[in-house]
């Protein structure tokens, strides 16, 4: 794994993110319609480590974005992620494989 300069969103973090900041009160929050997540490449020397560095991240992150917070379910996101990184190494994907 290459260091970032300030540090690494663990998968488990990215999973505990909240797009919707706590501050907001309900008629504030209901405003928000979705977020985003970067990938700041200008230490990845090839399209590979950009691989390895966004999965399996990004799939956390879109359930983070689909699902309401009171639906979420890390063990549960943790099975069904096994899947999908089938899917991912089928497709030649050079993804983080994260310890079970």
């Amino acid at each position: 794994q290459i260091t970032p300069i300030r540090g690494m969103n663990t998968l488990a973090d990215v999973y505990a993110y909240e797009p919707v900041p706590k501050e907001l009160g309900a008629d504030e929050a209901k405003h928000v319609l979705g977020a985003q997540g970067q990938l700041w490449t200008e230490y990845m020397p090839d399209p590979q480590r950009m691989e390895y560095m966004a999965w399996p991240r990004l799939s956390a992150l879109s359930e983070v974005l689909w699902s309401p917070r009171e639906t979420r379910d890390a063990a549960n996101f943790a099975q069904r992620l096994e899947t999908h990184l089938e899917r991912l190494r089928i497709l030649d994907v050079n993804f983080y494989r994260p310890r079970r």
